[in-house]
């Protein structure tokens, strides 16, 4: 399985807990979400929920940090959950991440992303905070940014097909291919 499709197969507990805890947003802002967090993931974890990233502190396929597993248990589960339960091969452990990733993002909305006026920012705030603040949280932005548009472009693109080639260095081609083939067609029946 590719991490595309490992990524990709998260999609429907995204979804759920976006469409749970942001109700404000408009339906294509929820997209844009969904899209975003699995670029999210793809960066944090490959969409391996037994990583364990930042010296052992965060965990899974958010890889939620510690000290902030530790303020959302609190606040919304009136500290239910164990460390080890986000983390793991089981759905359970990799639907409660996800849970976990997105109320990190809720608060980080509430926190600093819902005063700003256009929603790109918004989207790009809560990304950044995601990861902290700093130059380090604005590389961070900018490497999910690249993920998104690489892989989970709004119009769905042909990324389940082009992620595995990519890895073999034969993108060109496919793009070539398929241009000529879209030529053909359109020369044939245009």
């Amino acid at each position: 399985m590719t991490v595309y499709q490992k990524v990709k197969s998260f999609e429907p507990l995204i979804r759920k807990y976006i469409t749970v805890y942001f109700e404000i947003l408009t339906p294509a802002e929820k997209e844009d979400l969904v899209r975003r967090y699995m670029s999210q993931i793809w960066q944090e974890s490959q969409g391996n929920n037994a990583a364990i990233g930042d010296g052992g502190k965060s965990y899974g396929l958010g890889q939620i940090y510690f000290p902030t597993f530790n303020e959302i248990n609190a606040k919304y589960f009136n500290s239910k959950y164990k460390h080890a339960d986000i983390l793991g091969s089981t759905a359970a452990a990799a639907e409660l991440n996800i849970h976990f990733g997105i109320l990190v993002l809720k608060e980080k909305y509430k926190s600093y992303a819902a005063s700003l006026p256009e929603w790109p920012a918004r989207l790009d705030m809560m990304t950044r905070r995601y990861n902290g603040s700093g130059s380090k949280a604005e590389s961070y932005l900018q490497k999910v940014k690249k993920i998104n548009r690489e892989q989970f472009p709004p119009d769905g693109g042909l990324h389940p097909v082009t992620a595995p080639i990519v890895a073999g260095g034969s993108m060109l081609s496919v793009f070539l291919i398929a241009g000529l083939a879209v030529s053909f067609f359109l020369g044939v029946n245009g």
